[in-house]
């Protein structure tokens, strides 16, 4: 299966899905330095690009070729309870980008990872409105990361959008 990682930073999502058979295509994120890592343990196509800018987005993966999977762990610092939680378009908004990327590329599987709090976000509600609105059966899993061998305790929200299953298949 082939995918796209959405906000790839250094590349951490990215060895994940590898190690899980996943063929990924591209990454891209705005972070040139966070990019240059990236770059340095990943062989395939990584760009500069604001995901905000949702039209360029989806013309850079539709340039990559057909695609299964689309993963996105978009900035948590509007969201986390470290920080105020105050709600910015530039930043939050990222999260509504990435359900609109998705919803016009129609990807067959969405995956978005998180902090829990995002759950409480009104653009969380407005990224799982377009979600739905665009044929996707939204499950929302609570994992603690120790549970999957991470040497830290901390709590994640991994987001699985699927279209042509329900919620019920997804479960």
């Amino acid at each position: 299966m082939r995918a796209v990682d959405l906000f790839c930073c250094s590349g951490g999502f990215t060895t994940g899905l590898r190690g899980a058979g996943f063929e990924v295509v591209l990454g891209i994120d705005n972070d040139e330095s966070a990019l240059r890592v990236y770059r340095a343990n990943h062989s395939h196509a990584a760009v500069n690009l604001d995901l905000g800018n949702v039209e360029e987005a989806v013309e850079r993966v539709r340039a990559a070729g057909p695609i299964d999977l689309l993963a996105c762990s978009p900035p948590c610092t509007d969201f986390s309870s470290a920080g105020a939680r105050h709600e910015r378009d530039t930043v939050a908004g990222l999260l509504v980008s990435a359900a609109r990327i998705a919803a016009e590329l129609g990807t067959r599987v969405v995956l978005i990872e998180n902090v829990p709090e995002m759950l409480r976000s009104g653009c969380w509600s407005v990224a799982r409105e377009t979600l739905v609105r665009a044929g996707y059966s939204v499950l929302v899993l609570r994992v603690n990361a120790a549970a999957c061998g991470v040497a830290q305790v901390r709590r994640r929200v991994f987001v699985v959008a699927t279209r042509g299953s329900s919620e019920a298949k997804l479960r």
